[in-house]
């Protein structure tokens, strides 16, 4: 672990495509956003993980806040490839102890990060001695604009099969009907005009196409209606990583 240098910046920007691709919902960034958060980001920390030479593993940029007269190492954006990525990491925030009272990071709900302290049972009321704390946040608050052309650019185990009609209720009051038919590792989707299998509001079927709800629980908390045989053959959506994005807007 190291920190950045002008050299960096094409693995750099590899890296972190690596790391959007293997996720979920995270956005590409192009050599004109590289351009804009080196700019804006200027006076922040920025950390590579040099741990092979000729790739860099992952990432983070962190600053020095005050928190109630206490000096934090808050961390504004990390990237890892795998869990020895990230264990490095946190041995790295480590050695800043002789100079933050505490590190604070934002990683996916899917991470178990309190696993991997030195003290993985976290407290629910307040304790007397330093002791990680977590906060959960809700981040993604999607909306599909295009169901079309979200769902037919993913990629499914080639072993799903199922075609299943899907109504949307759109916030300006429509309701989006199509068939989606999965083969072969990719979706087709058509017009539908007739009853649906499974309908929901357009904010929960963004969640569960991008894989942060599963169909069966949106069912089983009354926020979709359906048969639990048709919920059940959604799952495939929920597998995988969680969606997660670590840009701001």
């Amino acid at each position: 672990m190291r920190f950045y240098q002008p050299i960096d910046r094409a693995d750099l920007a590899a890296c972190r495509q690596r790391i959007v691709e293997a996720g979920q919902c995270n956005i590409e960034r192009s050599p004109g956003g590289w351009d804009y958060w080196f700019k804006v980001r200027q006076d922040d920390f920025w950390v590579v993980d040099r741990s092979e030479p000729d790739v860099i593993r992952g990432y983070l940029v962190y600053q020095r806040v005050t928190d109630q007269g206490k000096e934090l190492a808050k961390v504004v954006e990390l990237g890892f490839e795998d869990p020895e990525a990230l264990l490095r990491q946190l041995a790295f925030l480590a050695t800043l102890r002789d100079q933050f009272a505490a590190a604070s990071i934002v990683v996916p709900a899917d991470v178990p990060l309190n696993w991997l302290l030195r003290e993985p049972q976290i407290p629910h009321r307040p304790m007397n001695h330093s002791c990680a704390q977590v906060a959960p946040q809700t981040r993604m608050q999607l909306r599909i604009i295009d169901h079309k052309r979200l769902l037919e650019a993913m990629r499914f185990p080639i072993e799903i099969a199922a075609k299943i009609t899907i109504g949307v209720r759109e916030c300006e009051g429509n309701t989006n009907r199509f068939t989606m038919d999965v083969s072969a590792g990719r979706a087709t989707i058509t017009p539908f005009a007739s009853d649906t299998d499974f309908e929901c509001p357009d904010r929960v079927w963004a969640a569960i196409a991008c894989g942060g709800l599963s169909a069966i629980d949106a069912m089983r908390f009354k926020l979709a209606r359906g048969e639990e045989r048709i919920a059940r053959s959604l799952d495939f959506l929920s597998a995988g990583p969680v969606p997660f994005c670590d840009e701001y807007f």
